[in-house]
C-alpha cells in the first residue's frame, strides 16, 4: 500500500505555494525553543529510526500522518527543520524495506566505481532491479520513493562520469 504522510504533503504544498512568511499559529516556534510540531517529530524520527521491521514503520508513519493532519496550519519559518527531520526519518525506514535496501547497495556500489567498465557493470544491476521490481508490482511508500531518487539521482551522476548512460 502506497503511504505518504500528510506532513510531507503539507510541507510540499507550503513550498509550491510558496508560503514562506510565518503562520499566525500557535505552534511556537522562532526564537530559541523548538515548537511543538517540531518537538514530537523529532521524537517520532527516533522512534522510526528505532524500528527494526516494516510493521514498526507503518506504525510511525500512520504517527507522523495524524500529527500532520493534527498541525496544517503550522509555522512556515519551521519548514527546513521539519523537511530535515522528514528526511532523517525517511532514511531510516527505507531501510527495512528489502528492496530498497537492494536499490541503495547498487546505488553505492556506482559512485565507488574508478573506470567505465565498473560503471557499465553497475549499470547492468540497475537495469536488471528495475526489471525485477516491475515484474513483481511492488509498490513503494512515500519515504521509500524519496529515499530511492536521492540514491538515483547520485548514482546516476557517478555513472555519468563515467561515461555511462543512466539506466532507464
Amino acid at each position: 500500500m502506497h503511504q505518504l504522510s500528510i506532513l510531507v504533503v503539507v510541507v510540499a504544498l507550503a513550498l509550491s505555494t510558496g508560503c514562506d512568511k510565518k503562520s499566525g499559529g500557535a505552534s511556537g516556534g522562532g526564537s530559541g525553543g523548538k515548537s511543538a510540531l517540531l518537538t514530537k517529530l523529532d521524537a517520532l524520527a527516533v522512534e522510526a529510526c528505532a524500528c527494526k521491521d516494516m510493521a514498526c514503520a507503518d506504525a510511525v508513519t500512520a504517527k507522523v500522518t495524524t500529527l500532520g493532519q493534527d498541525n496544517q496550519d503550522f509555522d512556515k519559518s519551521e519548514l527546513p527543520a521539519l523537511q530535515a527531520t522528514q528526511a532523517k526519518m525517511d532514511e531510516c525506514m527505507a531501510k527495512l524495506n528489502p528492496v530498497i535496501v537492494a536499490y541503495l547497495a547498487i546505488a553505492d556500489d556506482a559512485c565507488k566505481c574508478t573506470d567505465k567498465a565498473c560503471a557499465e557493470k553497475v549499470a547492468g544491476r540497475f537495469a536488471t532491479w528495475t526489471a525485477d521490481f516491475k515484474k513483481a508490482g511492488t509498490k513503494l511508500r512515500g519515504n521509500d520513493a524519496n529515499v530511492a531518487m536521492k540514491a538515483g539521482k547520485t548514482a546516476g551522476e557517478c555513472l555519468t562520469k563515467h561515461g555511462v548512460a543512466i539506466p532507464q
